[in-house]
């Protein structure tokens, strides 16, 4: 059986490609099934701007992420006693949960909008 360009043999299914007004241009993977009528992605509001508190949070974990590491560096060569090495772990664990949780409970306090 000759396979002419617009049938594909009986084995392989044929899988189509959306056009680009199924597209669209905030969703070039396909069709949009959301319960939105909205093509834009919808965003959170925080009781407080949920930009800043996620930047605020980062800068405070990487600047106790790196504190931790030297402490724990300082720890390796002898410059420090070991227990503050696993006091600064204890204490970085206990920061980055509370960020966390501030994080996710700012952002459940506000409700979604769109752009």
């Amino acid at each position: 059986m000759q396979d002419t360009p617009n049938q594909a043999p009986e084995d392989k299914p044929v899988r189509e490609i959306p056009s680009q007004t199924e597209r669209g241009p905030s969703n070039p993977g396909g069709p949009s099934y959301g319960h939105s009528s909205s093509s834009q992605p919808r965003h959170r509001k925080g009781a407080l701007n949920v930009r800043r508190v996620r930047f605020a949070s980062f800068v405070v974990i990487g600047i106790g992420l790196f504190a931790t590491a030297l402490l724990c560096i300082l720890a390796i060569w002898d410059y420090a006693k070991v227990d503050t090495a696993w006091r600064a772990v204890a204490t970085l664990g206990v920061v980055v949960g509370t960020l966390i949780a501030f994080v996710l409970f700012n952002e459940t306090l506000g409700s979604k909008i769109d752009d």
